[in-house]
């Protein structure tokens, strides 16, 4: 009886120590692919080199020990493939050059770097990538020199990044972003047909930056930090970049075949006017910053005309823009309040794909005359927009109407004066239907046999006062009169 007892006891034991062997090693394996899910790009992405550990740089093709006096190196090949990423390289904390590599016909980046603790050095390279070239995130210290790219380079957490003597040459495109980084040393690149975009929003970082002889097709891009009260007045540039500039002016300047050809960020009190941009991705381009004003500029053939992004109380008036994706686009920021909205007035927009692109709340939409775009003259998505006296003529020619809206609440016709906007292909009889989610109505269209006049500069600041000064009187109204509503309330 003892002995089964004890014979009994062992199989339990030896039961138990492998169920915890097991029980163990699922853990175990269920770490690693964890950890490895962490440590790589979106589930499913195909990556030709896909480095995670120490041990996988020499399995795909590196030498060297990943040291700093003797990084990792890969250098010679030519990754030839249909995969979405070239080269991979997550979580190491090791020095690493790549070098004389060509990639050609990745889906998404030739190289992709993100929370490497060394060094890493990319330079003599050349890059045919089919969407990005490099993206960085999270590097120590990261130098990319002596490169030739045909897609964009993004940077972004990064510190100390070095990138000289690159060439990009590539069609309207931004084609170096660079974001989040104190210290870099942007020198000495050659930008053909494209452009530099700077996203940075802390000034402190930018002022610690190194830039200098950058060029666009040979001509200098000029880089204003905390420029204040001066004014530009022509002048030969490829590119010009605004960071926290205030009380700045810039009239008269030409460019062409650029990036963001002049491109504000976080500026504030600047002007825009009588510029000529052609062929470039964004005529004039704002990021944050407030009270700009955009006035009497023309563009030709740019991906947008204008492009505002989160930069409230902008004026733009009296520009035209020919043939581009979008004439004007403006986003956000959503929720503003409405002292902080946009006013769009009196422009020009003709024969691109969307005259005016709207995805704001509050702007003004008014006496602007949108043309023979091959989609909607006017497309709206936010809230409380005020759209009238537009003139809209053969826009959308294969849909239903000329205009769309999948936003909120927004207003397409002056209630004061019971007139709406001017469409070409209105019947003469009843409300005007305007395609999208808001099922919105033009209750008072007008046809364009009639005319709208156009304002002068002096008319739409005083309608921008006017109305900003009249949506206030109104929300104090309602709010004073519900308060006063409490009170007798609770006297009674």
């Amino acid at each position: 009886m003892q002995g089964s007892q004890k014979r009994n006891k062992i199989i339990m034991i030896t039961i138990v120590i492998i169920v915890g062997l097991v029980i163990a090693s699922l853990i175990s394996y269920f770490a690693v692919i964890f950890y490895k899910f962490l440590s790589t790009p979106l589930e499913g992405v195909t990556i030709y080199k896909n480095i995670i550990y120490l041990e996988d740089f020499e399995s795909n093709g590196f030498e060297g020990s990943g040291t700093d006096s003797d990084p990792f190196i890969l250098e010679n090949e030519f990754i030839d493939v249909d995969y979405f990423i070239g080269i991979y390289i997550g979580g190491a904390d090791a020095s690493i050059t790549i070098r004389n590599c060509t990639f050609s016909n990745q889906l998404d980046n030739g190289i992709d770097i993100e929370r490497v603790t060394g060094n890493v050095s990319i330079h003599n390279n050349t890059f045919l990538c089919s969407s990005g070239a490099i993206f960085v995130n999270e590097v120590n210290t990261i130098s990319i020199f002596d490169n030739h790219f045909t897609k964009s380079v993004s940077v972004y957490d990064s510190n100390e990044p070095m990138i000289v003597n690159n060439i990009f040459d590539m069609n309207k495109a931004d084609s170096f972003f660079i974001v989040g980084t104190p210290n870099a040393s942007i020198t000495d690149n050659r930008f053909y047909n494209c452009g530099m975009t700077i996203l940075e929003d802390n000034i402190t970082n930018i002022e610690s930056w190194e830039i200098d002889d950058n060029m666009v097709n040979n001509r200098p891009i000029l880089v204003l930090r905390g420029e204040e009260n001066s004014t530009l007045n022509g002048g030969i540039f490829g590119q010009i970049i605004g960071v926290g500039c205030k009380n700045i002016t810039l009239k008269g300047i030409e460019l062409e075949e650029s990036g963001k050809a002049i491109n504000l960020i976080n500026s504030q009190n600047c002007s825009i006017t009588n510029c000529i941009i052609t062929n470039s991705l964004t005529g004039i381009g704002l990021h944050y910053g407030s009270d700009i004003s955009i006035v009497n500029n023309t563009g030709i053939n740019c991906s947008y005309g204008i492009e505002s992004t989160n930069a409230i109380r902008t004026i733009i008036s009296d520009n035209t823009f020919t043939n581009c994706i979008e004439g004007i686009y403006v986003y956000g920021p959503i929720n503003r309040d409405h002292s902080e909205a946009c006013s769009i007035i009196n422009n020009v927009c003709e024969e691109g794909q969307i005259g005016l692109s709207i995805r704001s709340d509050y702007c003004q939409i008014l006496y602007n005359i949108l043309r023979e775009n091959e989609l909607h003259g006017i497309a709206v998505s936010g809230y409380s927009n005020l759209i009238h006296h537009n003139i809209l003529i053969d826009n959308n020619p294969r849909g239903k109407s000329q205009a769309n809206d999948n936003g909120d609440e927004n207003l397409w016709y002056d209630s004061s004066s019971m007139e709406g906007n001017l469409w070409s292909d209105w019947s003469g009889r009843g409300s005007y239907s305007v395609d999208g989610s808001a099922e919105s109505e033009d209750i008072y269209p007008m046809s364009v046999e009639g005319g709208a006049k156009l304002l002068d500069v002096g008319e739409i600041v005083a309608i921008s006062l006017s109305s900003v000064l009249g949506l206030g009187a109104i929300v104090f109204g309602i709010y004073f009169g519900l308060k006063k509503r409490k009170e007798n309330k609770l006297k009674g």
